[in-house]
């Protein structure tokens, strides 16, 4: 009773109760009838199942339209990037796509029409109509398969990292509630300095009135390329790593994030979770260059003069780990999302190494349960040898 009701709820159409309540009085009735039958020795059992299946069938009957796949997009529209997320992920670099539509207008009707594949259905003409202006952010993946990164982290976002996704928002851009690196707000609603920390290089972009386009041409960028609407802004990459002397003690979070959303001088300061004492400002401000950047590993070459902060512009993870000059190091927390470390004065290599903890700890659980599977099926199988060589019961061996 309680599958032919759920079926029936489902199946009907509907998604609130009351509009299918029909069909729940119904699929009880029938229910009930046949329970009471099943209960009566003169009706065959094989009658009350195929009632039952019966009901079913025209339940499921009603479902299928409803449950079967249709596709909205051709699959053209998806496995085409484009040139420009081409380009993003052959040079690489951190990227801000702002993805508002272009104007209906003739141009972009044609150029639509130019595009689209023979023999679409209508429905199919409309799903590329929607999706090919953005299929620069259509395949969300291209990113992990190359040098292409979303401003939201090396991850396109999808790390579950709450930091960072507070950082972002209260630092970068608080009108924008960026998702999926994509974001409709234009380039004056950005805060440009946690930008450069952040070491932006690309800015993807429709076209922009004249006041934005100052604000990008403010900021360094120039337009790389043109591709139908779109336009691709590209600047010298700020570096993703800096040394920094001046540091703020804020151990609340909160506190950190209201001084983050006040505009906090983020290219000239930092703020740490623990006091660091001992820095100070060299006469000369200190050098650090990333040299190796994976995955899973960061290297950089730091000089400097006096004791100082080194800041890179990754998300902050407990399982990574720091190295300076091969020593284990102290992994900070700075600015309430990102990855630093202290180094002393001179001429150093920090290497930041991912480490999974939780993952080592399945390979090595893996491991040992394998080898006690083997060691279980070596058992038995010496076992079964000895019990086929022991003699009969009562005979001499």
């Amino acid at each position: 009773v309680g599958l032919v009701l759920g079926v029936a709820l489902v199946a009907g159409g509907y998604s609130a109760w009351v509009a299918s309540r029909g069909l729940w009085v119904l699929a009880a009735a029938v229910g009930l009838l046949a329970w009471a039958a099943a209960g009566l020795p003169q009706v065959p059992r094989v009658a009350v199942a195929v009632a039952l299946l019966g009901v079913t069938a025209l339940e499921l009957g009603q479902a299928r339209p409803a449950a079967e796949y249709h596709q909205l997009v051709p699959t053209a529209a998806y496995n085409d990037p484009g040139p420009v997320m081409e380009r993003l992920g052959r040079e690489g670099g951190r990227y801000v796509s702002i993805a508002w539509d272009a104007a209906d207008t003739p141009d972009r009707r044609r150029d639509l029409a130019a595009t689209m594949p023979p023999g679409l259905s209508d429905r199919m003409r409309r799903g590329w109509r929607l999706t090919w202006p953005r299929r620069l952010a259509a395949r969300p993946a291209w990113e992990y398969a190359t040098g292409a990164e979303t401003v939201s982290g090396r991850d396109g976002g999808l790390l579950p990292l709450r930091t960072y996704q507070e950082f972002f928002t209260a630092a970068v851009n608080p009108a924008g509630r960026l998702s999926a690196g994509v974001t409709l707000e234009g380039p004056s609603r950005w805060r440009w300095p946690a930008l450069d920390l952040l070491g932006v290089r690309w800015f993807v972009t429709g076209g922009l009135p004249p006041d934005q386009i100052r604000v990008l041409e403010t900021n360094g960028f120039k337009v790389a390329q043109r591709d139908a609407w779109f336009l691709l802004w590209e600047r010298p990459a700020p570096p993703l790593a800096r040394m920094v002397y001046d540091v703020d003690t804020v151990a609340d979070p909160a506190e950190r994030l209201a001084r983050l959303e006040a505009g906090y001088p983020l290219l000239e300061r930092a703020m740490v979770e623990q006091p660091l004492t001992g820095l100070a400002r060299p006469a000369r401000p200190g050098d650090a260059r990333v040299t190796q950047r994976d995955q899973t590993r960061v290297r950089v070459s730091v000089r400097t003069d006096a004791d100082g902060l080194l800041v890179l512009g990754d998300p902050w993870y407990p399982q990574w780990r720091v190295e300076v000059d091969g020593r284990p190091a102290e992994l900070l927390r700075v600015d309430h999302a990102l990855r630093g470390v202290r180094v002393p004065a001179g001429s150093h290599q920090v290497v930041f190494t991912y480490q999974d903890r939780a993952f080592q700890a399945g390979l090595t659980l893996s491991a040992l349960t394998l080898c006690g599977l083997a060691g279980v099926w070596g058992w038995r199988r010496v076992r079964s040898r000895w019990a086929a060589g022991a003699p009969p019961a009562g005979g001499s061996p």
